[in-house]
This record gives structure tokens, sequence and C-alpha cells, in this order.
């Protein structure tokens, strides 16, 4: 979480209330980690989802993921900054629309769904990586969460962090 940007990205902390209410039944929350919520998956969707995520302020995963390097640096310190990233440009869009239309209520429903809303399309284009019609049950889901592009930008961005010296 990037705290001096967090006046123009309080739709990503609305957000992520949301996210941890809705998120009881398969999380549990166990604390926070420099700003992020950390929930643990319930054992149930461990065993069917052992993958961990990281949407506007929650990172949700198993028990050892916070304490893992690299899951940290994908998760937190990539995928929260690619959110803060879409909301500041949510508030940017927000505010030209205001401006030259007048329309709040447009304003405020671009302004509120900034962030990883805004990242829906991409599993979209991860369907043009994968012939979907062979995978079935959770591997749909697996591929298309591996091959968005959003996930393809953290991997690279994770090459390069290792490269230059990163843990």
């Amino acid at each position: 979480m990037t705290f001096w940007l967090l006046p123009l990205t309080l739709q990503l902390v609305l957000q992520s209330i949301v996210l941890a209410v809705v998120s009881v039944p398969f999380a549990k929350p166990v604390g926070f980690k420099e700003g992020v919520l950390l929930l643990q998956w319930w054992d149930w969707v461990d065993r069917r989802w052992p993958f961990t995520t990281c949407v506007a302020y929650v990172f949700a995963g198993s028990r050892w993921a916070p304490d893992d390097g690299a899951i940290w640096f994908h998760e937190v310190d990539v995928h929260v900054k690619q959110y803060e990233d879409l909301a500041v440009l949510s508030d940017i869009i927000a505010l030209g629309v205001y401006l030259s239309t007048g329309s709040w209520v447009t304003a405020l429903v671009i302004w509120a769904t900034g962030g990883p809303l805004w990242l829906l399309p991409n599993y979209l284009t991860a369907l043009r990586y994968n012939q979907a019609g062979k995978a079935l049950g959770w591997r749909i889901w697996e591929r298309l969460c591996r091959m968005s592009e959003h996930e393809r930008s953290a991997y690279a961005q994770e090459g390069l962090y290792k490269r230059n010296g990163g843990a």
C-alpha cells in the first residue's frame, strides 16, 4: 500500500471492505501487514484453490503465504500498485467526465469501480491464449488467472526484480 496515495485511492479502501465481508465464507481474517488485510483460506477452499490472490488491499492465501517474500512481492508489491494506478486513473477520468458532462452519477460510478474491476477484461484476453473447450473445471480458472495480462505483467516485473538483485 502506498500511503501517500491513499487520498487518491479511497475507492480501493471501500472495495476492500466489501471484499472482506463477501469473503467470509471462503477465508478468515488473520491480521494486517503493510496496510493490507490478510485473509487465510478455509481448509476446504485451500484444497480446491491452492493459490494466493490480492484484490485491492486484501491478500488471501494459505497460512504461510504472507511470509513468502516472492509471493508477497508478486501479490502486494506488484498487484496492489497496479490497482492503485487504475484507481488514480479512474479519479482523473471521473473528474473529466464530471467537468465535461456535469453527470456526477456517471463520474461516481467510474470513480467507484476504478481498480480491480477494471482488470476484468484481462480475463477475456486470457481466453485467447487457451482453447477454452479443452479446459474443464478449475483448470479453466487457473488458466484465466495465470494468462491474464496483469498476471503476465506481474511475472515480468518479478523477473526484473530478481535479475536486479531482489530476493
